[in-house]
């Protein structure tokens, strides 16, 4: 459900985006191709270069992630409780709250390790987490976001 309500927020933030780069590119464009600038041009384009540079950059990178990101902040906020839970029931500190499971692919989970990293530890160990080796870990807060 939060997943869908992540999405839902996010189409109408990614139109106010292009809309703003679209606008910022136009200033730019204008600006580049004016032989003399009014003031106010020159505002515009000091503005609007940096903006450009910044939009772009953060648009591009990785921009897949940025839903998915979203959606773990606020599924691992939302479920805190579970995760005190595993903390207190865990005797050596290491425990894990499943974030999203798929069938024939593995899962995801919120790791908690007090050193080093979950693909350190043993398989064994591994295996009681999720139910399945660790394929990669990624730092997430204070946390590792990992896929089994």
């Amino acid at each position: 459900m939060y997943q869908r309500l992540w999405i839902m927020s996010l189409v109408p933030t990614l139109i106010l985006i292009l809309v703003g780069i679209a606008l910022l590119v136009r200033f730019t464009a204008q600006a580049i191709e004016a032989d003399e600038m009014s003031a106010l041009d020159r505002w515009r384009t000091f503005l609007a270069v940096p903006l450009v540079t910044l939009l772009v950059q953060s648009v591009s990178f990785e921009p897949i992630e940025l839903p998915q990101t979203l959606a773990a902040h606020l599924y691992f906020a939302t479920h805190r409780d579970e995760w005190a839970r595993a903390a207190r029931a865990s005797p050596d500190g290491v425990y894990s709250l499943e974030y999203l499971h798929g069938v024939p692919d593995g899962s995801l989970h919120f790791v908690h390790v007090p050193r080093g990293r979950p693909e350190n530890l043993p398989i064994v160990r591994q295996i009681r987490l999720s139910g399945e080796p660790v394929k990669s870990c990624k730092r997430f807060e204070d946390e590792w976001f990992c896929s089994f």
